[in-house]
């Protein structure tokens, strides 16, 4: 039986969510073609095509999502009709209201299915009493998690630490607007993950951020996972951090 990771089933939910809002926004575009609709379908089934076998409204999206996919390929250069935005704007709501009942009930519908299995170190493999984050600026200490986020809160503009559903573990003192936000329902996904592995550690990954991570002075890659070690310097907009293993 298929195992679903919890945080990264819902960070594939929340960018086909976004994707659908993309479609939406093409509804008034008169000189839309259907090339350009097909990159947001295109999305919408990269994200949830590892999901499939999760809950039968992902496989239902996908199915649907195809067939536009399909219908549309010897079309690319064509301004889309009037009848067919308004078809495909009608099933992207729908579509976003299934992916929205999945995000609110996911604890439900990984619990049911008894696939989702918290990682496990194996016994060969020292495991770090905890880790945390000491902002320079500040002098806050934060502990963090075996997965969290970080990134700007969109209404105090504050830089803070979610966990994995998103939800505040941290907020500190400090406004920073060089730090992504963290929004996903408007495609923000905040400015970096720290997360651990098993047989590798700590890691850090850049989520696309506007301004970059920087580890110990040197700029991560977006999407690349770099290894942390006791007393690395993190620098996240103008915010630094030392990160610490106990």
């Amino acid at each position: 039986m298929r195992e679903f990771d919890l945080a990264r089933v819902l960070k594939y939910l929340y960018s086909a969510r976004e994707a659908c809002y993309e479609i939406l926004l093409h509804v008034k575009d008169e000189s839309t073609t259907y090339g350009e609709l097909r990159e947001p379908l295109e999305k919408i089934s990269l994200y949830l095509s590892p999901l499939e076998g999760l809950h039968r409204v992902v496989d239902e999206i996908i199915s649907e999502v195809r067939d536009y996919i399909e219908l549309y390929k010897l079309r690319i250069f064509e301004k889309v009709s009037p009848e067919d935005m308004k078809l495909l704007a009608e099933s992207a709501k729908i579509w976003e209201e299934k992916v929205r009942f999945l995000i609110d009930n996911i604890d439900a519908i990984i619990g049911s299915k008894q696939v989702f299995t918290p990682p496990q170190p194996p016994a060969t493999v020292t495991r770090p009493v905890s880790a945390s984050l000491i902002c320079e600026d500040t002098d806050e200490k934060v502990r963090i998690s075996d997965y969290c986020i970080i990134g700007r809160d969109p209404y105090t503009n504050k830089v803070t630490v979610y966990d994995s559903r998103g939800r505040i573990l941290y907020q500190l003192n400090k406004v920073d607007r060089y730090v992504t936000r963290y929004n996903p329902r408007i495609g923000k996904y905040g400015h970096a993950i720290l997360l651990y592995e098993e047989n590798k550690g700590w890691l850090i990954e850049d989520e696309y951020s506007t301004n970059g991570t920087y580890l110990n002075g040197r700029l991560i890659p977006p999407k690349a996972r770099v290894k942390l070690r006791n007393g690395d310097i993190i620098e996240i907009g103008s915010t630094k951090f030392k990160f610490i293993l106990y």
